[in-house]
């Protein structure tokens, strides 16, 4: 008679997920809530890992970091997250800002969410990596290629992105179509090369150059927020024009570019049940923002 799945854990899945918790959303203060605890004993015991495993955790740039021989660590959030697939329960999902709070409106059983604040996609892809979180929503083009050996990528949408100002920008008043050239007077909040990579490539085809500080993290005021000195020009995408981006102009430009909400998994949960039912809530929710959003159509494939 075969014998069932017993995971060994070095620590208990609440002290771990104390310190992933803290790491994932940065604050103790958010993952007491999502832990329903007090911040003490948040820190309590994401210290007694770190200790206990000869490493040192550091808050820097606004992100929670441990530093030192991680291997133990990992290899422990490896038999956690296998876990958690198979009890189908306290799953972890994040999302680059945007149309993610529209998705999670409401909740999708055995899953927990994130703050849907990232603003890069080196940082979200080393949590999900690490088995800090187990799926995250990014931003097509800025997402792994179909053959990478690692993740596996399931395209939600597509939609234009809009270039917006303030509704006193300069360039509303001009009795003539604009074009591209009317642009270079003015600032762009341009894209971190380092955070998206792909977009920031198309930016620079077009003129716009990326030289700002890297961002990890989504703020109003350092993206649309921006174009309220009325002269910047800022991104929005038909779903952040009705939040972040609302009361911001389009500009009659046409589209620098496409964009998609597109959900990454590790390779090995390709398949698993949990994750088609993920997609199954994932997908009716896209049909319904493109039902909302004209500019807003399914991803083929």
């Amino acid at each position: 008679m075969g014998t069932s799945y017993q995971p060994h854990f070095m620590f208990s899945l609440r002290q771990l997920c104390c310190l992933d918790y803290l790491i994932w959303l940065r604050s103790g203060h958010e993952a007491a809530k999502r832990l329903h605890c007090d911040q003490s004993l948040i820190s309590r015991n994401a210290a007694l890992i770190v200790k206990s495993l000869g490493l040192r955790s550091f808050k820097g740039a606004g992100e929670w970091w441990v530093d030192g021989d991680a291997t133990l660590l990992n290899l422990e959030r490896e038999v956690h997250q296998l876990s958690r697939w198979k009890q189908k329960s306290g799953l972890r999902i994040d999302a680059i800002y945007g149309g993610a709070p529209l998705y999670f409106k409401e909740p999708v059983d055995g899953w927990v969410v994130g703050n849907f604040d990232f603003m890069n996609v080196a940082f979200p892809l080393s949590l999900l990596r690490d088995g800090v979180i187990d799926a995250w929503m990014g931003i097509y083009p800025d997402v792994p290629e179909v053959d990478d050996e690692e993740f596996s990528v399931f395209h939600l949408t597509r939609f234009p992105t809009h270039l917006v100002v303030d509704p006193e920008h300069p360039l509303l008043r001009s009795a003539e179509g604009l074009s591209w050239s009317d642009l270079a007077d003015y600032p762009i909040t341009s894209l971190p090369d380092q955070a998206f990579p792909k977009m920031a490539a198309m930016l620079r085809s077009l003129g716009c150059g990326s030289a700002t500080p890297a961002s990890t993290r989504y703020r109003h005021a350092k993206w649309e927020g921006r174009t309220a000195d009325q002269l910047t020009i800022s991104y929005a995408s038909p779903l952040t024009l009705q939040q972040s981006a609302a009361g911001r102009v389009v500009l009659p430009v046409g589209s620098p570019f496409s964009l998609g909400d597109s959900l990454v998994v590790k390779r090995k949960f390709a398949d698993h049940t949990t994750l088609a039912h993920l997609l199954d809530v994932l997908r009716a929710r896209a049909q319904q923002l493109a039902r909302q959003f004209a500019d807003v159509e399914l991803a083929i494939g």
